[in-house]
């Protein structure tokens, strides 16, 4: 359990960390650009979405190759970690996907 509590602690620290990076260059291209702070920061999260989707799809393009050549030239513990290394782009679209959702949920509440 505690494992668990401290992972779960480890992972809003580095969301935390990326919305205040994001959110630093956010708040400087609406001072420099001239923008509108709730604009700039609902665009940032739709560029996390993007990025996270991006990082899947480009994965999944290439396991397919992977699965062809798995039959004869690679063993199997090699194919369990490309699959492992696909789950770890699963991981990632979750952790940009929440960036982004808290970012747009951040320009909504600048909008209003």
């Amino acid at each position: 359990m505690k494992n668990l509590f401290g992972d779960i602690l480890n992972y809003i620290k580095r969301l935390a960390a990326s919305l205040a990076v994001i959110s630093g260059a956010a708040y400087g291209i609406s001072k420099v650009l001239g923008y509108r702070l709730n604009i700039v920061f609902f665009y940032c999260g739709l560029v996390c979405f993007i990025i996270g989707c991006g990082a899947v799809v480009g994965k999944n393009n290439n396991i397919e190759s992977y699965q062809a050549q798995s039959v004869s030239s690679r063993t199997y513990l090699e194919v369990s970690r490309d699959r492992l290394n696909l789950s770890s782009n699963f991981k990632f679209l979750i952790f940009m996907a929440l960036t982004g959702l808290i970012l747009m949920v951040i320009s909504r509440i600048l909008e209003g």
